[in-house]
């Protein structure tokens, strides 16, 4: 998607310091992981559960894949 950012979502530039280069990074999943705290997982795991659909999360997390 970051060699297609600039056809994809033209209208980042505009919006978002960096546009497209900034907003995709590296393209994988799941690195939020290593980022976040227990304590920030935790509440992650719960606003998800509680604001998306099973099909949604898993999307959002595995980027589509099962």
């Amino acid at each position: 998607m970051k060699k297609q950012g600039e056809e994809l979502m033209p209208q980042t530039r505009m919006i978002l310091k960096g546009g497209f280069d900034t907003f995709f990074h590296k393209g994988t999943n799941g690195r939020w992981r290593d980022v976040l705290s227990a304590d920030e997982l935790k509440l992650y795991d719960a606003a998800a559960t509680r604001e998306l659909t099973p099909v949604c999360r898993r999307w959002l997390e595995n980027g589509g894949r099962a």
